[in-house]
């Protein structure tokens, strides 16, 4: 239920948070406000009705960005913006704060869009936000001791580059490192499975939704869902809830389950997942004397047990079909009373 009131409210747990677990020595590690502004956006603005509901108050968010930006200027111009006499001020915090609220909705709705450098980006999000200080404050040491004279725009020019390119060298290099990406990276070691249940569900659909003819966008508001959040469930990024898998089952007419842990590659079959009701077991080898091992799931799907009789029948057009002996006798029976 957060909208634009209690966005504009939370300006003052912004506040609150940046006065507290600021390191003494490097001041900009600000502990109490990243905290804050971490749950907040992982707790809140995570959530899709959240976004639906602030993306509408992306000009007030805007304006509010640009004044304090200006008052912030102003105010503090030619002052250490890394001072924490600076860092703690409210006009420094209304400014950070709107200016989060503004990027946020602004791109919610403008660039709602995926192109090649949008994948780019989500690939490697995370690791340009754990290294991009590293190589800022290496560059920006190095210029401020051996470059001093440089005018301030090349630096700042120089300093976003090493920024963005280290960051991306170092997440490329520790993510292939065992035990260290996952001491800083949270990165564990990958199955390489096809069985793996993401895998198995983003395969799944992704091809349901292309064989249907939908968009990313159509499907999204089938289920009430944005369309990067959709993009997320087809890359593995993500999985949806058991209400959201129901609700793209039904949309496919397919089992859950089959959603879910159909693995098309399983057996070398290649079959796509298999409509309500209709069952995919498996291949089969054909003995020497002509017998088969009917897959487990079959026997318990229908019922057959050790010593049931079965009736193999035949279309020479569409080849041959097995039921139970007692199946067959239910299905005469109806016939023959129908007919009465």
């Amino acid at each position: 239920n957060a909208g634009v009131a209690v966005s504009i409210a939370l300006t003052a747990v912004i506040f609150i948070f940046a006065q507290i677990f600021n390191m003494p020595m490097i001041s900009v590690y600000r502990f109490g406000i990243y905290g804050a502004g971490f749950f907040i956006g992982y707790f809140v603005y995570s959530h899709d009705e959240v976004m639906d509901k602030n993306e509408k108050g992306w000009p007030v968010y805007s304006v509010a960005a640009l004044v304090s930006c200006i008052a912030f200027a102003k105010i503090y111009y030619g002052e250490s913006y890394v001072e924490l006499s600076v860092l703690k001020s409210p006009v420094c915090n209304i400014f950070a704060w709107f200016t989060v609220l503004a990027i946020l909705t602004v791109m919610k709705k403008w660039g709602n869009f995926e192109n090649g450098f949008t994948k780019f980006m989500i690939k490697e999000s995370w690791g340009l936000y754990i290294f991009h200080y590293t190589t800022l404050a290496m560059t920006a040491y190095y210029l401020r001791t051996y470059a001093g004279n440089m005018p301030p725009v090349v630096i700042y020019i120089l300093v976003a580059i090493s920024a963005f390119l280290g960051a991306f060298i170092l997440n490329n290099i520790i993510s292939r490192i065992p035990v260290i990406r996952w001491c800083v990276l949270g990165i564990k070691k990958e199955k390489k499975t096809r069985g793996n249940v993401k895998m198995s569900f983003s395969d799944n659909l992704s091809e349901l939704r292309k064989l249907r003819g939908f968009s990313q966008e159509e499907l999204a508001n089938m289920i009430g869902v944005s369309r990067q959040t959709l993009s997320k469930y087809e890359t593995g990024e993500s999985l949806p809830d058991i209400e959201k898998c129901r609700l793209l089952a039904d949309t496919f007419e397919v089992t859950i389950d089959d959603l879910i842990m159909y693995d098309k590659s399983r057996d070398n079959i290649g079959l796509a997942v298999p409509p309500k009701g209709k069952h995919v077991f498996g291949m089969v080898k054909v003995g020497d004397k002509g017998q088969i091992v009917i897959p487990a799931k079959a026997r318990k799907i229908f019922d057959i047990n050790p010593g049931d009789n079965l009736i193999v029948l035949g279309d020479e057009s569409q080849g041959i079909a097995i039921i139970k002996e007692k199946g067959l006798i239910d299905l005469l029976h109806n016939i023959e009373n129908a007919t009465k």
